[in-house]
């Protein structure tokens, strides 16, 4: 992805992994029918001399809504013209392209995967909000209970056993409680106006202090998910290098289906600024002589500045 044609952009290390010798070496070269998923990804980096290492830093360049749709075009039209890709492109190594949509697939699957660790990693990212709302709320629980149920010895014994704890464990226990207590006595908590919904919000914020985000398993679905990025980059590049050699003669149309996400985008903003020099009189050329010859004047504190400037700044 960081190039026209991969989905990742390789660091230094993947560059300097890469062997001397053409990639046309491996044309011939068969890819396991049984390999899937991250045995493939790992298959594919191998053969192309990609440290799994450099693979799993590499950072997607393109969105991924972006990325994976102009993938499962490239991709489609990849299989509609296999045959004529492996007999009119030299050199193509047409295994690795073949493997495109089993590591788009798991690409797909690996990004899910990731998106929902980070959502998860998001939401703990506020435990710090959550644990000082969930004290505030349990000493204001603790305070109101005092009072209302001062004649009852077994309540008030409850209480004083509920009231402490710093860490956010003992605050998840007393959280718990709590919301027993009041579901316990709920025509009395009825009564008590500043309690209502209390219950509800603190069992929501026991369960969210419960869940803590595992870095660990984060920063592993990330790599995972980074590779096989990577890994399918490699192959849509042999695809659409294989395009550009089978549709030399066939113009620009032939090759939209193959294009990358990044490059689609670039073709669109030219396409947009050569459309704007056209409708400009002369082509733009007065508005550029208009910047280049704008009349200097003194400025107040005794500058010289184009014209055009000191009126935007009067």
């Amino acid at each position: 992805m960081g190039s026209k044609a991969t989905a990742t952009r390789p660091t230094r290390e993947a560059k300097a992994g890469r062997p001397q010798e053409s990639a046309h070496e491996h044309a011939t070269v068969p890819i396991p029918a049984d390999l899937a998923g991250d045995a493939l990804v790992r298959h594919v980096l191998l053969r192309a001399g990609v440290s799994v290492e450099a693979a799993n830093e590499a950072k997607p360049a393109d969105g991924m809504n972006a990325y994976f749709l102009t993938a499962d075009r490239a991709s489609s039209a990849y299989r509609k013209a296999c045959r004529s890709f492996a007999a009119h492109v030299p050199g193509f190594d047409a295994p690795l392209a073949d493997v495109g949509a089993r590591l788009l697939q798991h690409a797909k699957d690996e990004n899910a995967l990731w998106e929902q660790v980070r959502v998860e990693r998001q939401k703990g990212e506020g435990r710090e909000a959550s644990r000082k709302e969930a004290a505030s709320l349990r000493a204001k629980v603790i305070a109101l209970s005092r009072f209302a149920f001062r004649r009852s010895t077994k309540v008030m014994a409850e209480l004083d056993r509920i009231a402490g704890g710093k860490r956010i464990a003992n605050l998840v226990s007393d959280l718990d409680d709590l919301v027993a207590l009041m579901r316990t006595h709920a025509s009395t908590y009825a009564k008590l106006s500043k309690l209502k919904g209390v219950a509800e919000r603190a069992a929501e914020l026991a369960v969210i202090l419960r869940t803590r985000p595992d870095r660990v398993r984060a920063a592993a679905r990330l790599a995972s998910r980074n590779r096989a990025l990577f890994a399918l980059g490699l192959s849509l590049k042999e695809i659409r290098a294989g395009a550009k050699v089978l549709h030399a003669d066939d113009g620009p149309r032939a090759l939209a289906p193959y294009r990358a996400a990044s490059t689609s985008r670039s073709r669109r903003a030219r396409a947009k600024a050569k459309a704007k020099t056209k409708a400009a009189p002369n082509g733009g050329r007065d508005a550029a002589e208009g910047r280049a010859t704008a009349p200097l004047q003194t400025s107040p504190r005794g500058r010289k500045t184009p014209a055009r400037r000191l009126l935007r700044s009067g």
